[in-house]
């Protein structure tokens, strides 16, 4: 099996992901859990704080927003993936679209993924006229990946417990840092053979709300595997 697992990297997604595979401490499912996650949006791209979580909008069930992310990661001294994702929100329910390719590569790789982002709790930090909220919610994502060439899919499940502040700055602006914990469940196949296994990540960021229309943001996440390289992004987000 972990023989299949990198012939299936090598040839249809990224070679240096066979470093993965080969990590001694590591077992065949675990290693098509982090693959999996890693050719989603999930592990992909970049994470980011929503309005809901931000507090920002005329109900958190009514915001909507267009989204798009650039996220990078690779071995050290080896090929980088980059991957660009367009997608949005209509209130609780988010949708990615994306293409990534490694630097060495000839074929690339297409993803979506949906998820469903609940507000469980919201309150008020700081001076009472500060405005200032913590929040946390829950986020359950789907999410596939398929290269353009071969026969190699990854189909990941996940589910993120983010938690932010929301700190006004100014009058229209907020600052949202955030850290989001999360575990996913990750299926890694071609037509021959399949392996499904698990894996925990950590993600950290920060998104600033320039107004209430236009979000910039930077974050990092590390889906935990040993070698296993972190996922470093950006991105923009312009509600209405």
């Amino acid at each position: 099996m972990r023989t299949f697992l990198v012939a299936v990297a090598a040839a249809s997604l990224l070679p240096a992901a066979s470093r993965v595979a080969l990590a001694q401490d590591e077992g065949d499912s675990d290693v098509a859990a982090w693959l999996a996650m890693t050719f989603t949006p999930y592990g992909a791209l970049p994470p980011l704080a929503t309005r809901g979580m931000a507090g920002i909008g005329s109900g958190e069930r009514r915001t909507g927003a267009f989204e798009i992310r650039y996220g990078r990661w690779g071995f050290e001294d080896e090929e980088t993936w980059n991957t660009i994702g367009l997608g949005g929100r209509a209130g609780p329910v988010g949708f990615t679209l994306g293409y990534g390719k490694c630097s060495g590569c000839d074929e690339g790789l297409i993803m979506g993924q949906v998820d469903f982002e609940s507000i469980l709790a919201r309150s008020p930090f700081g001076p009472d006229t500060s405005g200032g909220s913590f929040a946390i919610g829950v986020r359950p994502s789907a999410g596939f990946g398929k290269p353009t060439e071969g026969d190699g899919s990854a189909l990941a499940a996940n589910i993120d417990l983010p938690m932010s502040f929301s700190m006004p700055v100014g009058e229209r602006s907020h600052m949202v840092p955030f850290v989001t914990p999360g575990i996913g469940a990750g299926r890694f196949a071609d037509d021959f053979d399949s392996e499904t296994g698990f894996r925990a990540s950590i993600a950290l960021g920060m998104t600033f709300f320039v107004s209430d229309a236009l979000g910039i943001n930077a974050a990092w996440r590390k889906i935990f595997i040993d070698e296993g390289p972190s996922t470093f992004g950006v991105g923009v987000s312009v509600g209405r």
